[in-house]
């Protein structure tokens, strides 16, 4: 994923929404990490960042309320889930186009 000229976010949110996922747009049901490596509802800092290349996990552990991000297999951070008992995985891109490969397990 490109680290410059597009903002990039991943992450679980409660329900299908359009709007980037960062407090600005959204209220709450929703965790994402950013490309500069902020981890938003949290808005805590996470120990890496991602750009062009890497590979970023998320996962989300509904027993433990809770979604971890990782960047190429090393933990990044994480952040308590208090979405419903529901979740979609999310990608936001603003401004531009992004070209990625996911995979679900």
């Amino acid at each position: 994923m490109p680290k410059k000229g597009v903002r990039t976010a991943v992450g679980f949110m409660e329900a299908p929404r359009p709007e980037y996922m960062t407090p600005d747009y959204l209220r709450a049901g929703y965790v994402s990490y950013g490309g500069a490596g902020f981890i938003y509802p949290a808005k805590a800092m996470s120990r890496a960042t991602y750009g062009q290349g890497d590979t970023i996990r998320c996962e989300l552990d509904f027993d433990a309320k809770r979604v971890t991000f990782y960047v190429n297999g090393k933990e990044a951070g994480g952040a308590p889930w208090r979405g419903a008992a529901e979740a979609y995985p999310a990608v936001s891109v603003f401004p531009g186009e992004l070209v990625c490969d996911v995979a679900m397990e």
